[in-house]
């Protein structure tokens, strides 16, 4: 085996300044995404917030739901502030604890039974696997795949589990001034990895709205729906172009 160059004594200012050079390159790459990611975010706040101060008191399974929110809400800041700054492989395996968040309050709006097993901290009759079907069913997606669902979640497991195939993305024998023996130690822009951030609080937004359909006033219903709308034929439009209608090129 050859000999491997002398790694660079890192410190977390390596850190630091490695984040926010990612991050002015993330922001660049991503600028309608990010837009719409605050947009939506900022939407799915006034939701629940309306939700909220409406309810004096809500159901089993709502009560359920409503105290997953708060775990969905820090994945989505998560999943954006791991993107920006570059850490792919641990954004990774926060998708996959939202999606078994998100996954969960559908399996439970559909299956109002077994919210008294959830909230007793007892085993459902689910596996986490199968949770993120749930979420077409509730959504009447008639293209949901569940074996791909169960795929993705699968790959996502490998990163949570840091099996050797999940892993070894961290290594890598391409030249770069921020790797050290061969091993990426502090985060590097890399297009190939960089995802749009926009869907999930759109996917988000979209579940809890038909969940707590029946807490929303008519005109905040509307309000949603119609900004909804706009938001998805947006996505839509940044996923396929990276361009944007709303918020310029």
């Amino acid at each position: 085996m050859g000999s491997m160059k002398k790694s660079k004594n890192l410190n977390l200012n390596d850190f630091l300044e490695a984040e926010l050079e990612c991050a002015t390159q993330t922001a660049f790459y991503l600028q309608g995404d990010l837009i719409l990611y605050e947009d939506t975010f900022n939407l799915l706040l006034e939701m629940i917030h309306h939700i909220c101060d409406r309810t004096t008191s809500l159901s089993r399974v709502k009560s359920a739901i409503i105290l997953v929110v708060p775990r969905i809400i820090q994945s989505l800041q998560s999943i954006r502030d791991l993107t920006l700054k570059g850490y792919y492989y641990d954004l990774l395996v926060v998708q996959r604890s939202f999606i078994e968040s998100i996954g969960l309050c559908a399996y439970l709006a559909q299956n109002p039974e077994e919210a008294l097993n959830w909230l007793k901290g007892k085993n459902m009759g689910v596996a986490k696997i199968n949770l993120l079907p749930y979420v077409g069913k509730l959504l009447k997606d008639t293209e949901t795949d569940t074996r791909y669902a169960k795929v993705l979640y699968g790959e996502l497991c490998n990163y949570a589990h840091a099996n050797v195939r999940a892993v070894l993305s961290l290594h890598s024998i391409t030249k770069s001034p921020n790797l050290a023996v061969g091993t990426y130690f502090v985060p590097v822009f890399d297009e190939k990895q960089v995802e749009c951030v926009a869907p999930w609080v759109i996917l988000t937004l979209t579940v809890l709205k038909e969940i707590f359909y029946d807490e929303l006033s008519e005109r905040k219903r509307n309000k949603i729906t119609k900004q909804l709308n706009l938001y998805l034929n947006e996505m839509h439009l940044v996923l396929e172009t990276r361009k944007s209608s709303l918020y310029g090129p």
